[in-house]
């Protein structure tokens, strides 16, 4: 009964945290967080608030997982530290996009949580 709980709450907030989130899809999260990942000095401005739009997306997610492991003691996935860097969520998804370009259309904050599922699963 705890587990359908967290899961519900875990539900529940991604929702709330997403519902601005979602209405980018795969193909902007593919482009802001490639820039991301490729940091460049001569990046637009239009760029480097895409990149930071990436940044912010992977930060939201592993820190709601975060959260839910620490108060439910239930993750969505398992990275290796808590010190997990940004910079690496960002290339996760960069390669998990790469790889699934059929689930492009899906929004930005699900693609990140299926990303992070494949990249570091909970045993």
């Amino acid at each position: 009964m705890q587990g359908i709980m967290t899961f519900a709450l875990v539900l529940l907030l991604l929702i709330t945290y997403s519902s601005s989130a979602e209405t980018r899809d795969g193909n902007f999260l593919l482009r802001a967080c490639e820039v991301a990942v490729n940091v460049d000095t001569k990046a637009t401005e239009s760029e480097a608030v895409n990149a930071g739009y990436c940044y912010g997306l992977v930060t939201g997610v592993l820190g709601t997982n975060r959260v839910n492991m620490t108060a439910f003691g239930n993750a969505l996935f398992c990275t290796p530290a808590v010190g997990f860097p940004t910079s690496q969520g960002a290339s996760v998804v960069v390669n998990y996009l790469n790889e699934n370009p059929g689930k492009l259309y899906l929004g930005a904050v699900s693609l990140a949580i299926l990303a992070f599922r494949k990249a570091y699963p909970c045993k």
